[in-house]
């Protein structure tokens, strides 16, 4: 990348820490001197849109920069070895096992970043058709789904140490369970569809619809029914009770960790992706993804 290119990427970036700041301070007006499991959604949320909107905007500066994977790295690490040696809360029933709060909720905060740029990228194909476009949704989206199995994993093993079983028939788990499948119907569309461009097209119009799907599979269908995961069914959910200041500290920059780790995971996937398809279809393709 050449120096004017570097110093124009500086000069964007200039204004993202005053709006960040910004942002905290009205989310910590909002929240008052309570942490609450509501204020700590918002601001997970807010920041990670955020953050898929400067991923979008600046993606062939950030493509061609390798700080924001080296962050990734030094926040990952940050979080694994702070995970197993930082002091948690003695809560009944989950003790030691509280310790996975860094790995397990990470991951689905990380999916649904990462599946928001997937949902992005579906709708920005849907009004040009750019291949490009295409690739980087495709690409958003299984690096969600490898996020939601892990998120199954971590969860699965959490269950079995507290609640004494590897899965039980709660709201929460059922409904994580089908958001997934509905997710992998996405690619099994795409496979099922010959035409390549027709299947691009159905499946970016899908891709829109299951966005929408999953969060209320995820968010909202499980606080209407009774259920024993934390923050539904009347349960207590990243707050006080369970989540100290011990924990916030490894926590956030775990949710941040690991969503820049899937980030960079989909800059791979777009390369290969990209010289698969250039192979493919040969110029056309490569036109066009010089303006993706």
């Amino acid at each position: 990348m050449s120096t004017s290119s570097s110093v124009l990427s500086a000069k964007h970036f200039l204004w993202i820490v005053p709006l960040i700041l910004i942002l905290g301070r009205i989310l910590l007006s909002i929240a008052g001197d309570k942490t609450t499991e509501h204020f700590t959604y918002l601001a997970i949320v807010s920041f990670g849109g955020l953050g898929v909107i400067i991923a979008t905007y600046f993606r062939k500066i950030l493509l061609q920069q390798h700080w924001w994977k080296v962050l990734a790295i030094i926040l990952v690490s940050y979080t694994i070895i702070g995970a197993f040696i930082s002091p948690v809360p003695r809560q009944p029933i989950l003790n030691e096992t509280i310790r996975n709060l860094h790995f397990h909720v990470p991951m689905w905060f990380g999916q649904i970043f990462i599946l928001l740029l997937s949902l992005v990228y579906s709708i920005k194909y849907l009004r040009s058709f750019n291949k490009g476009f295409d690739t980087i949704a495709v690409s958003a989206a299984k690096v969600g789904m490898l996020y939601g199995v892990l998120g199954l994993a971590t969860g699965s093993v959490w269950a079995r140490y507290t609640w004494g079983a590897w899965w039980t028939s709660d709201p929460k788990l059922n409904a994580a369970l089908v958001a997934m499948l509905m997710y992998l119907a996405y690619f099994i569309l795409r496979q099922s569809i010959d035409d390549d461009e027709k299947a691009a097209k159905v499946s970016a119009a899908y891709n829109v619809i299951a966005f929408f799907m999953f969060n209320a599979l995820i968010f909202v269908m499980p606080r209407l029914m009774s259920s024993l995961h934390p923050g539904n069914g009347g349960n207590p959910g990243m707050n006080a009770y369970d989540l100290d200041n011990h924990l916030r500290m490894i926590f956030y920059p775990a949710v941040v960790g690991w969503t820049l780790v899937g980030m960079w995971l989909i800059s791979l996937k777009i390369r290969l992706e990209n010289v698969k398809l250039t192979r493919l279809w040969g110029k056309e393709y490569e036109e066009e993804i010089l303006d993706v």
